[in-house]
């Protein structure tokens, strides 16, 4: 579809990478978490806006796919008990 895909990990990327990288144990597992379900979070806002504006059939069809994954992961973090909710609006 002639769609250049990144080469190299953002700023905010490689920041979470360092914060994994530091943590162990349970400490691990709550910034994995956190991570993972605020940028899950910004994903499914974005997933929303291409299903808005796309006319593209196969970005559409891809879309509708990647929402209800993303709903899936979003969910299955929040049943482990450590999203800080609070936290969720914080993003890098």
């Amino acid at each position: 579809m002639g769609v250049t895909l990144p080469a190299q990990t953002t700023g905010s990327q490689q920041e979470y990478l360092s914060d994994m990288e530091k943590a162990q144990g349970k400490e691990f597992d709550q910034v994995l978490v956190n991570h993972l379900r605020r940028q899950h979070g910004v994903v499914f806002g974005l997933i929303g806006l291409v299903r808005d504006q796309t006319r593209n059939a196969i970005v559409r069809s891809l879309a509708t796919r990647a929402n209800a994954v993303v709903l899936d992961h979003i969910t299955v973090l929040e049943d482990t008990g450590l999203v800080k909710f609070e936290e969720l609006n914080d993003v890098h």
